[in-house]
């Protein structure tokens, strides 16, 4: 490797870890923050690099062998090339390009011409865009948008990423991103997150969440994000809070479902004690009737329609149509990412079809991210077809609001349908029969070719209607498989809820 190479590679290596994308002249592409190798300039003359900001020049960067001290006859080359910009690109200031560097690979260093007194300063490492942008005191909506740097991210991340950004600098103001489950949507939308915070004028940042039991997850994730600048915690950086009471509304970046955002918004109280689950519950009982009442917003509302430069919808084929969709479309002044692994034709509307990214469960399973699926379904008359409560037969009746729970007998006899099996009616034998098919399958049908060990069957998932309905699960599942267990009796952690009234929902 020739002198000139070898320098040209730790300065490639400097302008990267700043976040500029080295390009050659012929790659040059409108838009982005990047270092133009060999930039040619008045005269047939080429500066080393030309830096670009919102395709207007903002450096020049001189490049030279490592034994080179970078005297003034170097000095005085930059600055020629500062001083005499071509007519191709545009300008921050008329007639030249503000900012000059100097370097060898192992010595850097830089002079801003706007202070004519000035002298050159050495650097420990090459100014980013925004530092760049604030050293000549001007601004930019996405200009300071740092090269994102693909190590650590899923190929689908940073894809989704870069051509949301890209969309964003296009005006466009919507975008979808579909990733299947398991792929990391969360941490996308932190990355989006932090860089627009970081990087542009967008001070505050909404993210809805399909329900509040998911609000706690998404805020510990948020809190522990830690792929900063100085790869300080996002919590340390910035304000985040769920949306709990009015002042959280405050907050940097805010989480919250749609229900309390309107109730913010629109001046009405949040309860303090709460119950997220039974919130949950109530809201998900709403929806599933069929209701076309559309929610009003009326003239008193607490927020500006610019409170929120960026609003990520989790879930997104959900809730934020129909009944809400005032409360979303009332913020006009912020850009909407869409989060969903099974995208609706109301979202493929809603997002005007502006897909930034699009990552299969197949995708997913080439990938290793996800496994592939089996279903092994398991039937019975009161699933497929509902099921009577006889008369005079002894019920128990829970109060989702209070917690008493009353015990009765039944005056007639009461049906119920296979959708509110499990919702407003629970019955135990049901949930025992299902558990007992799936626990006589498992080395029989499921996995038969593993040795029959019950303290490590496979990892379990049984997804509940709601917190109610996780208890009478967990415990007709400690007595089926007490069964299988010496004395009767499963391991400790054997069958646990997670919920947000568990003691470890995070688990």
């Amino acid at each position: 490797m020739l002198p000139e190479e070898k320098a040209r590679g730790k300065i490639d290596k400097q302008l990267r870890n700043a976040g500029w994308d080295i390009i050659s002249r012929d790659e040059y592409v409108p838009g982005i923050a990047s270092a133009v190798k060999e930039a040619l300039m008045l005269g047939n003359t080429e500066s080393d690099y030309l830096l670009f900001i919102d395709d207007k020049a903002i450096a020049v960067v001189e490049a030279k062998r490592e034994e080179n001290p970078l005297g003034e006859d170097v000095q005085q080359q930059a600055e020629y090339y500062a001083a005499h910009p071509q007519a191709w690109y545009g300008l921050w200031f008329p007639d030249q390009i503000p900012l000059v560097y100097l370097a060898n690979g192992n010595k850097l260093y830089f002079k801003n011409l706007l202070k004519p007194d000035s002298e050159y300063v050495e650097l420990s490492q090459m100014h980013s865009p925004k530092k760049m942008l604030q050293l000549i005191g001007r601004v930019s909506e996405f200009g300071a948008l740092p090269r994102l740097d693909p190590r650590g991210l899923r190929a689908c991340q940073y894809r989704a990423v870069v051509a949301f950004e890209k969309s964003l600098k296009a005006g466009k103001k919507k975008s979808l991103a579909i990733l299947a489950t398991g792929s990391g949507k969360t941490y996308l939308a932190c990355q989006v997150s932090y860089r627009l915070l970081n990087y542009t004028p967008a001070k505050r940042v909404l993210f809805l969440v399909d329900r509040n039991n998911l609000a706690r997850q998404t805020e510990s994730e948020y809190s522990t994000y830690n792929r900063t600048e100085g790869h300080q915690e996002m919590s340390s950086l910035y304000d985040i809070r769920r949306l709990r009471q009015d002042k959280d509304i405050k907050a940097d970046i805010v989480i919250s479902t749609i229900q309390k955002l309107f109730a913010v918004l629109t001046g009405r109280p949040i309860p303090a004690d709460s119950d997220d689950d039974a919130e949950d519950e109530k809201n998900t009982a709403e929806e599933e009737k069929d209701d076309d009442t559309v929610v009003q917003l009326g003239d008193d509302l607490k927020l500006p329609p610019d409170y929120f430069q960026l609003i990520i919808v989790d879930e997104c084929h959900r809730s934020i149509y129909g009944k809400w969709r005032k409360v979303l479309d009332y913020f006009s002044g912020a850009c909407v990412l869409g989060l969903t692994a099974t995208p609706t034709p109301e979202a493929y509307t809603f997002f005007n079809n502006n897909i930034v990214e699009q990552y299969t469960y197949e995708d997913s399973v080439v990938d290793g991210v996800n496994v592939p699926s089996r279903v092994y379904r398991i039937k019975t008359e009161i699933t497929e077809h509902g099921g009577k409560i006889l008369a005079h037969t002894p019920v128990s009746e829970l109060s989702h609001r209070t917690g008493k729970v009353d015990f009765f007998l039944t005056n007639s006899r009461v049906e119920y349908t296979s959708q509110t099996l499990d919702r407003s009616v629970v019955n135990p034998d049901q949930i025992r029969t299902v558990l007992e098919a799936y626990r006589d399958s498992i080395y029989s049908e499921l996995y038969p070719d593993r040795e029959e060990n019950w303290e490590y069957i496979p990892k379990t998932l049984i997804f509940a209607k709601n917190d109610n309905h996780a208890t009478q699960i967990v415990e007709v599942a400690r007595q089926v498989f007490a069964e299988v267990f010496k004395d009767g009796v499963v391991p400790e952690h054997f069958v646990q809820k997670i919920t947000y009234t568990s003691e470890d929902s995070n688990g």
